[in-house]
């Protein structure tokens, strides 16, 4: 929910108004001990990587997917190769 807050506030968007949106078709999974101590070992993997903008709350999203078997569907490059991510693209204009 943070992240996407903070995209909303970016993008001048309610953030009330696009959590409230996603509660609508997403489930919202409370943070854990498991969570907690594999987002910043996912965290350090990607940036030895080369994905030096992938961030703790980026890591956060992947473990927390992970912990209930499900993929992350982003816009994101730096979650590409990941075999549980699907990185969107857009086409220009």
């Amino acid at each position: 929910m943070a992240e996407v807050a903070d995209w909303a506030i970016r993008n001048q968007v309610s953030p009330k108004d696009r959590i409230a949106a996603i509660k609508e078709f997403a489930r919202i999974v409370p943070l854990n001990e498991e969570i907690c101590l594999e987002a910043p070992v996912i965290k350090y993997r990607r940036r030895e990587l080369g994905h030096t903008d992938f961030g703790l709350l980026d890591a956060i999203i992947l473990a927390t997917a992970r912990s209930i078997g499900q993929r992350v569907l982003t816009f994101d490059g730096d979650f590409a190769g990941e075999r549980d991510c699907i990185v969107l693209t857009t086409t220009p204009d």
